[in-house]
C-alpha cells in the first residue's frame, strides 16, 4: 500500500513537473535583465527558485519565484555588468526546491539557454512629433545607444501606431528599421487629433525574440482645412527655403561676375593702335606696307618765324698773327670821327689812343656798326639786313666807298 501511494506521488510529481516545463518561459533584456516565468500546481506552500549557471564561466545566480496570480510564479537576475550580454553567452537553468538542507531538489529547465534567441527589447523611449510644411516627422529612441558593443542597436524593427482619438476603428500601423518616421499630412484628417505610440522587436537576421511593450502615447493635432492650402510655401518653413535658396544664388552670380571679369582682364592683349595711328589708318595694320610709305615719305621743313635779332656776330678764319681780341674799354660814339673810320678799316687799327689795335673782320660788333654809322651817316640794321649783306661786309664797301670818295 505504501509503494503505490509513493508511485502515485511520483507520477503526480512528475506530471506537474511536465506542465511545469511546457509553461517555462525566460525573456532578457538584453542588457541587464533575465526574467522567467512558469506555472507551478504542486508544492504550494513550499519555496521555489531558479538557478543560473553561465557556461564556461563561474557566474551562478538564484532567484525566488513568486506568485503573480494563480499558479502563475516569476522571478528576474540582473547580471553583474550592465552591457555584458555577448551573442555566444548561454546558461544553465534549474528549478529547484524544498526547505534548506532538507530534502531539497532541482530539475532542470533548459540546459542551453541563448540569451540572443529570447529577446524582449525595453520599451522606446522619447517619442516626439514634428511638423514642417507639408509633413508631420515621428522620432523616438531605443534605449541601447549607450552601449557601445551591443549589436542589438543597430539590428531593430520597429511599429508605429496611429490613431484618431474620436474614432478607435481608423487605427493605422507602420513598419520601419530606423528611429524615425513621416507621415504626408494628405493621409491625416484635417483638424484633428492623434495619438501615436511605437515599440521594437529584434530583426530575424541574426537576433530573435519579441516585441517590446508599447512606448508612452504621444497626442498631436493636425492642422486647421483653411491653413492647410497656404501652409505649403508661406509657411515659416517655406520662407526660409526661399530665403536661403536666394541667397545661395545671389552669391553664385556674384562669383560668376567676378571670375568673368578676371578672365576677360586675363584675356585683354593691349593694341599698339594708339601709337601708330597712321599704321593702323591707312595701312589696317600691315606693318610692311606701312614701311614702305614711311620709306617714300619726304620730309619738309617748315619755314621758320622770322626771329627777332638783337645783335649779329659773324666769324671769319684769319691769320693766326690777326687773332687778337682787345676789350672796348669806353663806347664808341665818344671816340672822334677820325678814331671810328679806323675802326670800320680792315687790320689793326687802335680804337683808343694808347690801346692796341683790332681788326673789324675779325670782331665786328654792334658798336662797331655805330662806330661805322658815324662816319657813314645814320645807317640802321634794317637797312644793312636790306642789303643782304653782313655787317662786316657793308663796313668793308662802306670804307671802300670813303677811301674812293677821298674822305
Amino acid at each position: 500500500m505504501e509503494k503505490l501511494k509513493a508511485m502515485l506521488l511520483l507520477l503526480h510529481t512528475a506530471l506537474s513537473l511536465a506542465d511545469t516545463r511546457e509553461s517555462f518561459q525566460c525573456d532578457n533584456d538584453y542588457m541587464l535583465t533575465i526574467s522567467c516565468s512558469l506555472n507551478l500546481t504542486s508544492g504550494r506552500g513550499t519555496p521555489h527558485w531558479l538557478t543560473f549557471a553561465k557556461l564556461y564561466t563561474s557566474e551562478r545566480y538564484n532567484c525566488n519565484l513568486s506568485n503573480v496570480g494563480g499558479d502563475r510564479h516569476s522571478c528576474f537576475i540582473a547580471v553583474k555588468k550592465p552591457c555584458d550580454f555577448m551573442d555566444f553567452d548561454a546558461f544553465e537553468i534549474s528549478l529547484c526546491g524544498g526547505k534548506k538542507d532538507v530534502g531539497q531538489w532541482c530539475q532542470l529547465m533548459d540546459e542551453r539557454y541563448k540569451p540572443k534567441d529570447h529577446i524582449k527589447p525595453h520599451a522606446p523611449c522619447c517619442l516626439a512629433v514634428s511638423h514642417n510644411s507639408s509633413q508631420h516627422r515621428f522620432t523616438w529612441k531605443n534605449t541601447y545607444e549607450k552601449c557601445r558593443y551591443v549589436t542589438l542597436k543597430d539590428n531593430l524593427d520597429y511599429q508605429i501606431r496611429f490613431s484618431n482619438r474620436q474614432d478607435k476603428n481608423s487605427t493605422r500601423v507602420h513598419y520601419t528599421d530606423g528611429m524615425d518616421y513621416s507621415v504626408n499630412d494628405g493621409d491625416l484628417e484635417t483638424d484633428t487629433e492623434y495619438s501615436t505610440k511605437v515599440r521594437s522587436k529584434p530583426s530575424a537576421t541574426h537576433f530573435h525574440g519579441q516585441w517590446s511593450d508599447w512606448s508612452q502615447e504621444v497626442h498631436w493635432r493636425t492642422v486647421p482645412a483653411n491653413d492647410s492650402g497656404v501652409d505649403g510655401f508661406f509657411s515659416i518653413h517655406g520662407i526660409s527655403v526661399f530665403l536661403a535658396s536666394a541667397v545661395t544664388a545671389t552669391l553664385v552670380l556674384f562669383l560668376c561676375c567676378a571670375l568673368l571679369k578676371k578672365w576677360r582682364q586675363s584675356a585683354f592683349v593691349p593694341t599698339p593702335a594708339p601709337y601708330f595711328q597712321s599704321l593702323y589708318t591707312n595701312c589696317h595694320g600691315d606693318f610692311k606696307s606701312w614701311m614702305d610709305t614711311q620709306a617714300n615719305v619726304t620730309f619738309t621743313v617748315k619755314p621758320e618765324d622770322t626771329l627777332r635779332v638783337d645783335g649779329l656776330v659773324e666769324e671769319r678764319p684769319t691769320q693766326v698773327d690777326e687773332m687778337v681780341y682787345e676789350n672796348l674799354k669806353s663806347h664808341p660814339a665818344s671816340l672822334p670821327p677820325d678814331e671810328g673810320k679806323a675802326a670800320c678799316r680792315p687790320g689793326r687799327v687802335p680804337l683808343i689812343q694808347g690801346q692796341p689795335g683790332r681788326s673789324c673782320p675779325e670782331y665786328c660788333t654792334i658798336s662797331d656798326l655805330q662806330q661805322c654809322a658815324q662816319v657813314t651817316g645814320n645807317v640802321t640794321k634794317s637797312e644793312i639786313k636790306h642789303t643782304g649783306k653782313s655787317v662786316n661786309d657793308y663796313c668793308n664797301d662802306t670804307e671802300a666807298r670813303m677811301m674812293l670818295s677821298g674822305h
